[in-house]
């Protein structure tokens, strides 16, 4: 077997393990309330993917699926919340009312950018700090402002995977895990900054 043809097989069996990943994601997704908890353990998954090289699926998956459940409940319980205010917002401010409302619909519009963007940091972070559900929301809002340049590559990121899913519905099928793995790829290269800088401080204080 040459090359070309190593290089192939590992580049299908890579594409065969995203599709596979995807698909158990959206199966755990499908009762709808244990979508957060799928989510941490799609993002565990490639997270592991990435530290280990190791790109096994449905083991991990479900390992940190069941270990994320009470954590990621609690933190859907508040996003839902948060969610659900800001659809009525939508919903009950005409912004062609009156100046006042205008401003509050541009408000509303920011702001639910700003949920966008945490949401996004939200579950990296999950994946990768184990600590209580205030903790990991307080931290996803701290680097959604702390680090601009990456929330500017997520928001970038996450706009075309809405163009492609939107352009191409077929693209569900490995939209999720592929998106997944950037967002926590871009994410990650925060969190080693911080870590660095951590090692940096106490060596200094030593």
């Amino acid at each position: 077997m040459n090359i070309f043809q190593n290089n192939w097989f590992r580049a299908l069996d890579v594409i065969v393990n995203f599709f596979l990943l995807n698909m158990v994601w959206l199966v755990f997704c499908t009762p709808v309330v244990t979508i957060f908890p799928a989510t941490k353990a799609l993002y565990s998954v490639v997270r592991k993917w990435q530290r280990d090289r190791d790109y096994v699926v449905v083991k991990p998956f479900w390992k940190f699926f069941k270990e994320g459940i009470n954590q990621t409940m609690k933190i859907g319980a508040v996003w839902i919340m948060v969610g659900v205010l800001l659809v009525l917002d939508y919903i009950l401010i005409d912004p062609s009312a009156s100046s006042f409302h205008l401003l509050l619909f541009i408000v509303t519009i920011i702001l639910t950018f700003m949920f966008v963007i945490v949401s996004t940091y939200l579950f990296p972070v999950i994946a990768h700090v184990d600590t209580d559900a205030k903790n990991t929301i307080r931290n996803a809002v701290m680097l959604t402002f702390s680090y601009p340049g990456t929330t500017f590559l997520l928001a970038g990121t996450m706009a075309i995977a809405l163009y492609l899913l939107i352009t191409f519905p077929i693209s569900i099928l490995l939209l999720g895990s592929v998106g997944a793995y950037f967002i926590y790829y871009l994410c990650n290269r925060v969190f080693e900054t911080i870590t660095h800088v951590d090692d940096e401080s106490r060596q200094g204080s030593a």
